[in-house]
């Protein structure tokens, strides 16, 4: 698990998400989360798009692409980052988060949606994540980089349509 120096996690989050990982056998558990201001005050909750189950992706690689890529929301089995060499994107300046959660996509199977919420999301105004100037590129940077991660991996097919929408 991942965690951004300005967030936190719920209390209780990670014995809930390592309980729910070694039941169901899944790669990742993935929670909902809220986002806090800059006090740790509550702003909102953010579900995720799907309900908390268990989901095997071989159908539903594409739909999980647009789930929030933020990586302290998540908890990935060691094995499928160890076992894919799975890093954060250092010639990157921003997207590194949607960068690597794409390249995870490709390797995991199962996944485990809790409807709790697992994670605090601090929003900070005028943070770097919050103006558009040269993020957007980044973004773009970051997407192609995937891709360019797909190709070499040979996946770039009708398997893995991430980058054929």
């Amino acid at each position: 698990q991942f965690i951004d120096s300005d967030d936190y996690l719920a209390e209780g989050a990670l014995k809930m998400m390592v309980n729910a990982l070694e039941s169901s056998n899944a790669d990742v558990v993935i929670g909902a989360y809220d986002t806090v201001d800059q006090e740790g005050k509550f702003i909102k909750k953010v579900t995720m798009p799907f309900p908390g189950s268990t989901y095997n992706l071989k159908d539903k690689r594409t739909a999980f692409s647009v789930i929030p890529p933020m990586p302290g929301n998540k908890l990935f089995r060691a094995s499928v980052i160890n076992d894919n060499h799975l890093q954060f994107e250092p010639s990157l300046k921003q997207a590194q988060d949607l960068n690597f959660y794409l390249k995870a996509l490709l390797y995991i199977e199962n996944v485990v949606v809790l409807d709790e919420v697992t994670y605090h999301y601090r929003v900070r105004s005028g943070s770097i994540s919050h103006t558009y100037s040269l993020v957007i590129l980044e973004v773009i940077r970051s997407i192609n980089n995937a891709r360019e991660f797909y190709e070499t991996n040979e996946c770039l097919n009708e398997k893995n349509v991430l980058f054929c929408l």
